[in-house]
């Protein structure tokens, strides 16, 4: 019965601390519609990467994205074809392994929709 009791109040323990922490916010995706062609659009994304000190890892002529930051962080773009328009989206994901993927990702994507 000692070991029971000993397991449950371990496990009781263990709820408590684990249950109380926030995950971390080290992935983000979302879509963007586009803003002209899609090659417009994903000049756009690019500049808004160069302006924020991301180093982009992908050749200009593709319509895929990725860069990353010295801090850790990474973008990853990628066109998607949706509808019976064949209407080219952008999929952004946002990984930064010490949390703010999310107001990473919405950062860009504000600047993509205001043009700053």
């Amino acid at each position: 019965m000692p070991r029971i009791s000993a397991t449950v109040a371990v496990l009781f323990v263990l709820l408590v601390s684990h249950g109380g922490a926030q995950p971390v916010d080290d992935i983000f995706s979302l879509v963007l519609p586009p803003r002209g062609t899609p090659e417009a659009s994903v000049a756009r994304i690019r500049d808004i990467v160069e302006k924020l000190g991301g180093h982009l890892q992908t050749a200009t002529s593709e319509l895929s994205v990725v860069a990353v930051w010295q801090d850790g962080r990474r973008l990853q773009v990628v066109p998607m074809v949706q509808g019976t328009r064949n209407t080219t989206v952008f999929d952004l994901t946002c990984n930064h392994i010490e949390g703010g993927a999310k107001a990473m990702c919405e950062d860009i994507a504000r600047r993509y929709q205001t043009g700053r």
